[in-house]
């Protein structure tokens, strides 16, 4: 992402990334390729790093 890049941009895109995380720990189908599939690769590729980083995280709360 490029440094000029909205900072509130930023935040909503990692807010979706953690919920979508949360949502495939709980069991609920994901498609991350029809999440992203309007984003450019550079987003793609920075909201699928988030997505599968927030994703192990989840996966090692206690439940």
């Amino acid at each position: 992402m490029n440094k000029g890049d909205d900072i509130y941009s930023l935040h909503n895109f990692e807010f979706l990334a953690i919920a979508f995380a949360q949502m495939a720990v709980q069991g609920r189908t994901v498609d991350i390729d029809a999440v992203t599939g309007n984003m450019d690769e550079t987003h793609r590729k920075w909201f699928t790093e988030r997505y599968l980083h927030w994703l192990a995280i989840s996966r090692q709360e206690p439940k």
